[in-house]
């Protein structure tokens, strides 16, 4: 992929061969890991099972030499029951967790392919994929649904973006203030819905002013990518820009209702682990490349940018794009519609007393 790029950079002539064959040989990739994960869900089911049983009759053969008294609670029955679950499913995990990993250097492969030379076509692919999807997962059927008509079932499928948007809502314009939020009404507001709870404590300006601070981020790493000089930390500068604001699209997006409700967690701000670990040493490489730069100036010199770089700063404008769509719909939810939404029946907020 790098060397199609660098052959388009320096002729203009695209290798749509190179492409190809890796295009073919991903599609290989996908297929033979859809099969192996089939086979490993399958096998991880039998052994517990035969696992299971083989506990099941050692228990047997010991109950007959104990006393009732000898199966009340205790640490070492709880400690075997964690055991007899875990003993099929930790082994096999460290595998999924491999192929979790081929699968996510197969998308970057696929990103790649889009930078040598973007066609309508991939979106037709993409939505050709989405359709392919719901039909095929009622989990993602019942996500699609849900985006479609979150009012439907208000209180089970939809419970979670109702709840994140009444608590927008309930944050008016300037907020209940810091605490005087209910973030506990919105669950997993910890991880999937911090947003919520920001909008319904510090209100459309809070809200206004993280989705400023995001996108000042991302428009800082396009600068960077702009001002490097070489063609691979322009790609990798404004890969990691697009890559956050995409994160951050998908779940504000999820929490206004704009996209279906995805589980990633918003960067800097959602509780976790590897995720904030992540998201920390992309923006650690983004600084270490605008440090390589070697210019102290604060407006350092353009270079001439590749074409590769000029058809990806398009990019750039599409980031700033999403994040005017985030900021124009939490205004419609925390302003527009904040009555409506305030006072609906469903609000616990209206049962429940002020503390």
């Amino acid at each position: 992929m790098v060397a199609a790029i660098r052959v388009h950079d320096a002729s203009g002539v695209a290798q749509y061969t190179d492409v190809l064959r890796y295009v073919a040989l991903e599609a290989l990739v996908v297929a033979a890991l859809a099969a192996a994960q089939r086979g490993i869900s399958l096998c991880q089911s039998l052994l517990r099972a035969q696992l299971g049983q083989r506990v099941n009759v050692m228990i047997l053969e010991k109950a007959l030499t104990l006393e009732l008294r000898h199966f009340e609670d205790s640490e070492f029955y709880d400690k075997l029951t964690r055991a007899r679950r875990e003993a099929s499913s930790r082994p096999l995990s460290l595998v999924m967790r491999t192929f979790g990993l081929v699968q996510n250097g197969v998308s970057l492969i696929s990103y790649a392919v889009l930078l040598v030379k973007f066609s309508p076509w991939a979106v037709l692919v993409l939505l050709l994929a989405g359709v392919a999807g719901y039909f095929a997962s009622a989990r993602v059927a019942q996500r699609i649904n849900i985006w479609l008509n979150p009012w439907a079932d208000p209180q089970n499928t939809s419970f979670q973006i109702v709840q994140s948007l009444i608590a927008i809502a309930n944050g008016g314009l300037f907020g209940r203030g810091l605490g005087q939020g209910r973030p506990d009404f919105v669950p997993a507001v910890h991880t999937d819905f911090p947003f919520a709870a920001i909008s319904e404590e510090l209100g459309l300006v809070g809200a206004i002013i993280v989705i400023a601070l995001f996108a000042v981020l991302v428009l800082r790493g396009w600068r960077i990518a702009q001002h490097s000089q070489s063609a691979y930390a322009q790609l990798l500068a404004g890969g990691l820009a697009v890559s956050m604001a995409l994160q951050v699209f998908v779940i504000l997006g999820g929490n206004l209702g704009l996209v279906p409700l995805t589980g990633v967690t918003l960067p800097f701000i959602s509780y976790g682990g590897s995720s904030l670990l992540v998201q920390f040493v992309s923006m650690g490489l983004v600084v270490r490349i605008e440090a390589s730069q070697g210019d102290v100036s604060p407006y350092p010199a353009r270079p001439t940018p590749s074409p590769t770089l000029r058809a990806a700063i398009r990019l750039k404008w599409l980031c700033a794009a999403l994040f005017a769509v985030l900021a124009l719909s939490a205004s419609y939810w925390g302003v527009v519609q904040s009555d409506a939404l305030v006072n609906r029946n469903d609000n616990p907020r209206q049962i429940i007393q002020p503390r």
